[in-house]
């Protein structure tokens, strides 16, 4: 099964742009809350496109690039949940330290 077909030119470049974009948005104070809630979302979209890799595909696509590169699908599905559940504490915290 294909997940990404036609698409993968696209979506090698917009992953890129919208880590970048997140990115800038927890940088900056003021839109700190708006990155950090889309920076869970896209973990979220990451960890179901790896958990759907895992489940329905007949042959596994290359592996990630860079330092995760060693890490099998399933580790980096298990490193994905992490990051989730690190990510939910920093909004939570971000939102402690608002009030």
């Amino acid at each position: 099964m294909e997940f990404i077909g036609n698409f993968s030119g696209q979506i090698a470049i917009a992953v890129p742009i919208v880590e970048i974009v997140i990115s800038v948005l927890i940088l900056v104070p003021w839109t700190r809350t708006i990155g950090l809630w889309s920076f869970l979302f896209t973990m979220c979209l990451f960890t179901i496109y790896i958990s759907a890799v895992l489940i329905w595909a007949n042959k596994l696509p290359c592996l990630c690039g860079g330092v995760i590169e060693t890490l099998s699908w399933t580790a980096h599905l298990w490193l994905n949940a992490v990051i989730i559940v690190i990510a939910v504490i920093l909004i939570r915290l971000d939102k402690s330290l608002n009030n």
